[in-house]
């Protein structure tokens, strides 16, 4: 009994040391980095993981139920269709299952605010101890996906612009293939078109 409880010691003090090394490398990853433990629990995050979940420090984070923590969002996928929490990356590699990467909204419910994150988890063992853990990487996108929203609507409202124009409008890329071509430029078409092309009139 004795020997066991030494073993025990000596396991925990092992997973200390390893979990304050990864403190320390993980700190300054640009990324938002946590650490779930076998029963879901957080016993890792860094600074950056502790801001986007809306915590003031890491210490407050820690000390949060996971269901307060998570509870602060509504969660949707790249559809906005409501997220099963259940299929976040680092409960399913804490339960043994295939972990896809996900690209999520997080929309935080007292203000609002939404912020995109690809998150990704992966297992991980602690030197001294046999249970699996969860090291899950939170990357924010919202930037990203904003550009990209812009980008779409300035593209849809391009294209309304040339299909308005009364001239033919043709457009091709680098290697000449056709685009684009609104439906003045149909009756002339004598190439195919292999992007948007206005429909053929009847």
């Amino acid at each position: 009994m004795r020997g066991d409880g030494r073993r025990a010691r000596q396991a925990a003090d092992d997973a200390q040391r390893a979990l304050a090394k990864l403190s320390a490398i993980l700190e300054g990853v640009s990324d938002g980095i946590t650490v779930q433990g076998p029963s879901g629990e957080l016993i890792y995050a860094n600074t950056l993981a502790a801001g986007l979940c809306g915590y003031a420090s890491v210490a407050e984070l820690l000390a949060a139920p996971p269901s307060e923590a998570l509870g602060r969002f509504a969660v949707f996928d790249t559809e906005r269709r409501p997220f099963d929490l259940e299929a976040l990356p680092g409960r399913r590699v804490l339960a043994g299952l295939p972990a896809p990467e996900q690209l999520l909204c997080f929309r935080t419910l007292a203000s609002g605010v939404e912020r995109w994150a690809s998150v990704r988890a992966s297992p991980v063992r602690i030197p001294g101890d046999a249970r699996g853990y969860a090291i899950n990487v939170f990357q924010d996108v919202t930037a990203a996906r904003h550009q990209a929203a812009a980008l779409h609507v300035s593209e849809a409202r391009f294209e309304a612009t040339l299909r308005s124009i009364a001239d033919a409008v043709i457009a091709t890329d680098a290697e000449a293939r056709v685009t684009f071509m609104n439906e003045p430029a149909q009756p002339a078409r004598t190439v195919r078109c292999s992007g948007r092309c206005a429909p053929d009139r009847a």
